[in-house]
């Protein structure tokens, strides 16, 4: 009897089937994976950088603002295309780079996801902030199933949560 080295074709459609299954069954999960690790790495991002700018504020001794810049480099509430942490030492909510201090500036983020959030947050010079407030993540739109908030209160305490609802 010769010895046949290969595979016969019934071989390989058993095979194939069986990647076809585990595939199918293992892309969604690993999908939810990537949603779940972006809203987490979106989210400690955004803590870390509001964090340093209440600690700048009282460092400097004068008001840091963390907001989205619009093309005359005033604040507006498009978070999508990033934002940007500067000393807001002249008009309130307005980038002047006469006056003010640019101190960092973040990429986008995804533009699958959605971020609700105030216009602008801008901590004093004592590390206080003007109101309680809410930001909320969610991966994949308004109604994603992984979703994260940060809560700043007046005192600029930040901490990070599960969202209890979901972002509108």
């Amino acid at each position: 009897m010769k010895h046949q080295d290969g595979l016969t074709l019934l071989e390989l459609l058993i095979t194939l089937t069986i990647a076809g299954i585990m595939l199918s069954v293992g892309v969604p999960s690993f999908t939810q994976l990537l949603q779940y690790h972006r809203v987490e790495t979106s989210i400690d991002s955004l803590y870390k950088d509001l964090t340093y700018a209440r600690q700048l504020a009282a460092a400097y001794q004068n008001s840091v603002t963390v907001c989205p810049l619009d093309n005359n480099n005033n604040c507006h509430n498009d978070w999508s295309n990033g934002y940007t942490i500067f000393v807001d030492a002249g008009t309130a909510n307005q980038f002047n780079s006469a006056s003010d201090e640019l101190l960092q500036t973040r990429a986008e983020f995804n533009e699958d996801d959605y971020l609700d959030a105030a216009t602008q947050y801008r901590f004093s010079s004592d590390g206080f902030v003007s109101n309680n407030t809410t930001i909320r993540y969610c991966a994949t739109a308004k109604d994603g199933n992984h979703k994260k908030e940060l809560t700043i209160s007046v005192t600029g305490v930040i901490a990070k949560a599960t969202a209890t609802s979901d972002c509108t």
